[in-house]
C-alpha cells in the first residue's frame, strides 16, 4: 500500500513546499520569520548484470530502491537592520540498516553579523567547506559533494568478510571506517568577506557531528579561504580557488586523529540567455590515525579527486556530470604488501529547475572497482562494476 502512494505522496509534498514558499516570497524585507526546509527523493534501478558469487549485493540485481535522502523543516529569522541571523531546522534521520526514524536537530545557530568582513556564528552551526561545497556543486539533493561522500566513518558500503558461528567466512557490505567532518557541528565560528576578493571562515567545534552525542572528548578545528584573483576581469569574475583544513583529535585521551586538507577550483556564470555554466575540480588528502594499540591497521593515508559540470540547455534545463576517484591506501598490518580499495564513481544525467523550490533529475550512476577490496590472501577479488538508472526529486523552501 505504502509503495502505491508514493507518487501521490511526493506530488502532495512537492505542492505543500510550493504554497509555503509562496507565503514566505511575500514577506517584507523587515524582521521576519520564514519556514524553511528540504526534502529529497530518490528512486534508482539496480543494471548490474551479475555480481561475484562472494558479494551478498548478487541477491538484489535488478531491483529497484526508493530513498528518502533527506526531510529537513524548521524556520529562518532575519532582524530588520541585518545585524543577526537565526536558523533551526529539525532533521528526520536515521541509521544505515535501520528502518527506525527520529529526529534529531540538524541547524540550531545564531548568527552576529558585526560588518561585512566579520561575523561570528554559535550553537549547531554549518563546518566551513561542506556547505560552501554543495553550494559549487549545486545538486545535494542528487548525491552529496565528493568531500562528504567519501569521508572516514562514513565510507561507502564494501565486500568485507565477517565470521559467523559456525566458523564461515562470508562476505557482508559495510562501512569502511573512514572520515569525520559533518555538515553542522556545535560550536562556534567566525568568517567574514573582504570585497569582491576574498572570503574567510574559522570554527571550533565537538567533532561529533549533528546527529551524535559527545563521547571520546575529542574537539575539531577547521578553516577555508576563497580568493577571486579576477574579480574584476569581465567573464572571470565568479573564477574562485578555495583552500581549507580540518584537523580532529578523536579521542582526547588517545592518539586518534584525522588530518584533511582540500582544495577547490571553482567557476560559475550566467549568460545573457539565463543559462548556467558551472565547472569544478575538488581534491581532498586525509590521514587517519588510528589509536596506538589497534590491530591490523595502520595509519591511513586517502585521497579523493572529483570533477563536476554542470551546461545550461535552456533557463531551466540541465546537463550535468562528475566524477570522484576514491583511493583510500588501507593497510592491515599482517601483510608488508598490504591491500587498497580504490574505485571511481561516475553520474551523467539531466536536471530540470521548475523553480527554486522544486527541482529533479534523471541521470545514469556507476561505480567502478580498481583493486581487490580486501586482503583476501592474494585472491584478488574485484567486484563487478555498478549501473544503476535514478530519478531524484529535491523540494526545497
Amino acid at each position: 500500500m505504502i509503495r502505491r502512494c508514493r507518487p501521490a505522496l511526493i506530488l502532495i509534498l512537492a505542492m505543500a513546499f510550493r504554497a509555503a514558499s509562496a507565503w514566505a516570497d511575500e514577506a517584507g524585507d523587515d524582521f521576519a520569520i520564514r519556514p524553511a526546509g528540504d526534502a529529497y527523493f530518490s528512486w534508482r534501478q539496480n543494471w548490474t548484470i551479475w555480481y561475484p558469487d562472494y558479494d551478498e549485493r548478487r541477491e538484489t540485481t535488478g531491483d529497484s530502491q526508493f530513498d528518502v535522502e533527506r526531510v529537513r523543516l524548521g524556520f529562518d529569522a532575519h532582524g530588520a537592520d541585518g545585524f543577526y541571523d537565526v536558523r533551526v531546522l529539525v532533521a528526520a534521520t536515521r541509521d544505515p540498516g535501520d528502518d527506525e526514524w527520529r529526529a534529531d536537530p540538524d541547524h540550531a545557530w545564531v548568527r552576529l553579523n558585526f560588518a561585512p568582513a566579520f561575523y561570528a556564528s554559535v550553537g549547531l552551526v554549518p563546518t566551513s567547506y561542506i556547505p560552501f561545497l554543495d553550494e559549487a556543486w549545486r545538486y545535494r539533493f542528487i548525491e552529496k559533494s565528493a568531500y562528504e561522500k567519501w569521508l572516514y566513518r562514513r565510507g561507502p558500503l564494501v565486500p568485507q568478510p565477517v565470521v559467523t558461528e559456525d566458523g564461515e567466512a562470508p562476505f557482508r557490505l559495510v562501512a569502511l571506517h573512514l572520515g569525520s567532518p559533518s555538515e553542522t557541528d556545535l560550536g562556534v565560528a567566525v568568517g567574514g568577506r573582504v570585497g569582491e576578493w576574498m572570503e574567510w571562515r574559522v570554527g571550533h567545534y565537538n567533532g561529533e557531528g549533528a546527529a551524535h552525542r559527545e563521547t571520546g572528548g575529542g574537539k575539531a578545528v577547521d578553516g577555508r579561504l576563497t580568493v577571486r584573483p579576477l574579480a574584476r576581469v569581465e567573464y572571470l569574475e565568479r573564477l574562485s580557488i578555495t583552500g581549507a583544513a580540518w584537523y580532529e583529535k578523536i579521542d582526547a585521551d588517545e592518539e586518534e586523529t584525522l588530518w584533511r586538507i582540500s582544495g577547490l577550483l571553482h567557476y560559475r556564470t550566467t549568460t545573457a540567455s539565463g543559462r548556467i555554466v558551472n565547472l569544478g575540480v575538488e581534491t581532498d588528502y586525509q590521514i587517519y590515525r588510528p589509536f596506538r594499540d589497534a590491530t591490523r591497521e595502520d595509519t591511513v593515508h586517502a585521497s579523493v579527486l572529483s570533477v563536476f559540470f554542470e551546461a545550461g540547455l535552456t533557463r531551466r534545463l540541465a546537463l550535468i556530470g562528475r566524477a570522484d576517484h576514491f583511493d583510500p591506501d588501507r593497510k592491515n598490518g599482517v601483510h608488508d604488501s598490504g591491500y587498497k580499495d580504490e574505485h571511481s564513481s561516475y553520474l551523467l544525467g539531466t536536471a530540470f529547475n521548475l523553480d527554486r523550490h522544486v527541482r529533479f533529475a534523471v541521470n545514469l550512476e556507476a561505480t567502478s572497482y580498481r583493486r581487490e577490496l580486501i586482503d583476501d590472501g592474494g585472491d584478488n577479488r574485484i567486484p563487478d562494476p555498478e549501473l544503476f538508472g535514478a530519478f531524484h526529486l529535491g523540494l526545497e523552501l
